[in-house]
Order: structure tokens, then C-alpha cells, then sequence
């Protein structure tokens, strides 16, 4: 019995360890974690300060593949072939998730899931709700769907100073080619890449991915 009390306290101790009391992320196991929200459904899109949310899902830096369940409730780790994915090229340039409430239907072109976004800025843990500021957008086909990427800043970071794709471009030198060459590449198969589009037209694709979300 004294046994079984001091496995329970092991365990309870254990999870308060990989509790994170900002984000609450709770890592069920080593290729799970969840929230105390859903990812996808309890979190808005845009905020009332004119900042957006933005879930991640593979911090800076990292080169594991995971991705928010269906449902919404978990971030798993990609299984390919029985093993997990690695990503067999250079780590994430940015943190790299999703926005909530938003969704980019099949028959519309899309994947079927909310719209990616690239991070810009300091690692976060996975599994974060953070918010950011949007720069523009990189247009791209894979394998014929669209698969567009939002390109973000995050919202505490020094380089949420920057306000477009352009200043981004003249205030970091070289950055835009690192993120379009990252990726055409990561996958090992060209992807097709149609170039980066203002802040202008990437929050049009926000707002038509949130209709298309509110009328799924």
C-alpha cells in the first residue's frame, strides 16, 4: 500500500512537472500533448487588440514533425512507416503551427485543415497559444493543393516591429530567400512557389479561411 501511494505521488509529480501554467500544455505521453482548451474550436482568430492567435506545433529550431488532431483536442507527433517523422533537411526557420477557427476546405483547393503560419521570433514551447502580428504571406502548391503559409512575427518579440513583408525584407536581408529556399526543400521534392504576397492580401486569406470555417 505505502508502495502504490509513493507511485502515485511519483505520478501526480510527474504531471506537475510538465504542466505549463501559462499555456497549459500537458504532455500525455511522448507523442502527445494536450491543452486546456481545444487548439482549434476555443481559441478566436484575431484578438480585440488587432493582434491574431496562432497554435504551435513545431517550435524554432526543431526538426519533428507534429500536427493538431482532428478533433482539435491533441498535438500529436507524425508517424510515417512506423517510425516518427523527422523532417531530413535544416530545422524549422520559425515556429510553426496553425491559426484557430479558420479552415481551408478541400473543395475549395485546400487540405481540409486551418491555414499554416511561419513564426517569426524566440522558440516557444509546443503546444503554445501565442499571439502575432501578421506580415504577409508566402503562396504555394503541394501537390496541386494550396498550401499557403502566413508569415507572423511574434507578438513579444523584437521583430514584431516590423509591419510588411517589404520592411521585413530591408531590415533582415537574405531572410525571405531562407524561408522560400526552407521551403521548397524540407519535404525533398520541389514544392511549387508562387512568391510572397503584402499583409493586405494575406489577412483576405485570414478572413476567407474564418467564413469558410464559420460555415464548415
Amino acid at each position: 500500500m505505502k508502495m502504490k501511494k509513493i507511485i502515485s505521488l511519483n505520478l501526480i509529480f510527474y504531471f506537475i512537472l510538465i504542466f505549463s501554467s501559462k499555456a497549459e500544455i500537458i504532455y500525455l505521453n511522448k507523442f502527445q500533448l494536450t491543452g486546456a482548451k481545444n487548439f482549434i474550436h476555443s481559441y478566436e482568430t484575431l484578438n480585440i487588440d488587432g493582434t491574431y492567435n496562432a497554435v504551435v506545433e513545431i517550435p524554432s529550431g526543431t526538426n519533428e514533425k507534429w500536427e493538431v488532431s482532428k478533433d482539435g483536442f491533441n498535438i500529436n507527433l507524425e508517424f510515417k512507416n512506423g517510425l516518427p517523422r523527422i523532417i531530413n533537411y535544416l530545422s524549422y526557420p520559425g515556429n510553426y503551427g496553425f491559426m484557430p477557427k479558420t479552415l481551408l476546405p478541400a473543395d475549395m483547393g485546400g487540405d481540409g485543415d486551418a491555414i499554416d503560419v511561419l513564426i517569426l521570433g524566440p522558440s516557444v514551447p509546443r503546444g503554445s497559444v501565442v499571439k502575432i502580428k501578421i506580415l504577409g504571406m508566402l503562396e504555394m502548391l503541394d501537390n496541386g493543393e494550396i498550401d499557403n503559409k502566413i508569415i507572423a512575427a511574434l507578438e513579444s518579440s523584437k521583430i514584431s516591429r516590423i509591419k510588411s513583408i517589404k520592411s521585413l525584407k530591408i531590415q533582415y536581408p537574405g531572410i525571405l530567400e531562407i524561408i522560400k529556399i526552407w521551403f521548397n526543400n524540407y519535404k525533398g521534392v520541389n514544392m511549387k512557389i508562387n512568391g510572397f504576397v503584402s499583409k493586405k492580401n494575406a489577412i483576405k486569406f485570414i478572413n476567407q479561411s474564418k467564413i469558410f470555417y464559420e460555415n464548415r
